[in-house]
């Protein structure tokens, strides 16, 4: 398995570019698209508060669109009501919700237990109508000592589209427990089964790392 240890979301972002924009070896996916892939990697990020800067980044690119801050908060802490066709908030807070119902309870009588875990993905449900809609962001796990420590398990991760999303939902979900809880933000810790960068979009990628090598 490959380790990094980063200060920062943004140094995460940069190292995850530069080892994928390294890889020579491509491989066809199951949707028939060629990327370049890092195979269960694990992210520690002491410091998680700069992952808005990672979101600006990408919606400050002219060529797209790209989810603002608001959308990515009503999709992890939203009421699950909306009508977002996924919404990770259902999961969390919906009826039954997983944060109130077991894992703030929890922490809060024993804040060093190993059992605050939440899974964001049940295939009796989520495959009940013949389609199969599994998230990339699969489970949460807390600990609670003097400060909130998250780490979380990607199913499928784009590195260059997808990650600045998950950094900012993973980081504002830390920050609501833990301020919930009363203590300060810890460390995130993303466990990620597969990190790839699309071919397609390599140009992008070498474009977007240059400008973060600049602003580094």
């Amino acid at each position: 398995m490959t380790s990094i240890a980063v200060q920062n979301a943004t140094q995460a972002w940069k190292e995850l570019l530069t080892r994928l924009l390294e890889q020579t070896t491509a491989l066809e996916d199951q949707n028939g698209e060629t990327c370049y892939e890092i195979r269960n990697i694990l992210v520690h990020i002491a410091d998680g508060s700069d992952t808005l800067r990672v979101v600006h980044l990408l919606q400050n690119q002219p060529a797209w669109v790209y989810p603002g801050a608001d959308e990515l908060r009503a999709l992890m802490l939203g009421s699950g009501d909306g009508a977002l066709e996924y919404s990770y908030a259902r999961k969390l807070f919906g009826k039954p919700g997983v944060v109130h119902e077991h894992i703030l309870p929890l922490l809060r009588t024993h804040k060093n237990s190993r059992r605050a875990v939440a899974t964001l993905y049940d295939p009796r449900n989520e495959n009940a109508n013949g389609v199969s809609a599994v998230p990339s962001f699969l489970s949460v796990q807390c600990i609670a000592d003097e400060t909130l420590h998250l780490t979380v398990h990607l199913r499928s991760c784009d590195v260059l589209f997808g990650l600045p999303a998950n950094l900012y939902e993973i980081y504002i979900l830390q920050e609501y427990l833990a301020r919930e809880l009363g203590i300060p933000q810890g460390s995130l810790h993303i466990l990620c089964t597969s990190a790839h960068l699309f071919e397609r979009f390599v140009p992008d990628a070498q474009t977007l790392q240059a400008s973060l090598n600049e602003t580094a």
